[in-house]
């Protein structure tokens, strides 16, 4: 009897070009994020998405999971409100099944948004980008104040920037530097298409505690001890540590939350 023919299927040109600009929707928002991928990447920042607001949004962000089921959410102390990944860190601290180096990576991680565009895919228009806040928009923002590359955001007389990844060693390292040359954007209609990056309705999704605490029930990859009894304690000083600074969010945050 003669075998059958195995199932295949054509690559989706769409599926792929997106997968290589390296976008996915995260559990944080409701768009495709752009991240740097392994090599050089070139893109071109865009202007603020209002008067007088910044050039970078930035964001408090807890992962966990496994790497084919990461998981991503806004930490909720940002906003305010009692977080449960937050008040579990400190827990498993307590109980010894985490220690002060295996915590840090639960720990909420600032990213910087913006508004820009993939100059090696600039059909694919505005894209909201995710760039590590130190090592990545800290440098940009360092340019703001050099008077050869101050300009580097506007549309007309801006520059393209190379953002150059490298995941080979244990954390990722990144290079920035401008384009030698100034140049326009190439499309000048992009720039009615720019996301709103204090929008916490349609842009970003902020997952209330239950939920959080359901997620992480399902994806985290913490093993626990069978015996193991939550104690009641504060959030860690750690945690507090990194979370001391200003609140982010707005009333429409709080009305979200309640």
């Amino acid at each position: 009897m003669a075998k059958a023919k195995p199932t295949y299927y054509a690559p989706s040109t769409e599926a792929t070009g997106k997968e290589l600009a390296g976008r996915r929707i995260p559990d944080y928002g409701n768009y495709e994020i752009w991240v740097p991928q392994d090599g050089d990447n070139t893109i071109r920042i865009l202007p603020a998405w209002r008067k007088d607001g910044p050039l970078f949004k930035i964001l408090h962000i807890h992962w966990f999971g496994d790497r084919d089921n990461k998981k991503a959410v806004l930490c909720l102390k940002r906003f305010g409100k009692r977080c449960f990944i937050c008040e579990e860190i400190s827990k498993l601290l307590a109980n010894g099944v985490l220690d002060n180096d295996s915590a840090k990576q639960y720990y909420p991680s600032r990213r910087a948004f913006c508004n820009g565009l993939d100059m090696d895919n600039p059909e694919l228009g505005v894209q909201i980008m995710a760039l590590p806040a130190q090592k990545v928009a800290g440098e940009i923002n360092k340019w703001l104040e050099k008077k050869d590359y101050k300009d580097f955001w506007h549309p007309e007389v801006g520059r393209n920037i190379i953002i150059t990844r490298d995941s080979s060693g244990q954390f990722p390292t990144y290079s920035v530097l401008p384009a030698g040359n100034s140049t326009s954007i190439p499309d000048f209609n992009v720039l009615n298409n720019l996301y709103d990056l204090d929008d916490f309705e349609t842009v970003w999704k902020v997952i209330p505690y239950d939920e959080m605490k359901q997620m992480w029930l399902v994806y985290s990859d913490i093993v626990k001890p069978v015996d193991d009894v939550e104690p009641e304690v504060e959030t860690s000083k750690d945690v507090e540590k990194i979370l001391d600074e200003e609140t982010e969010g707005t009333l429409d945050v709080e009305n979200l939350l309640s």
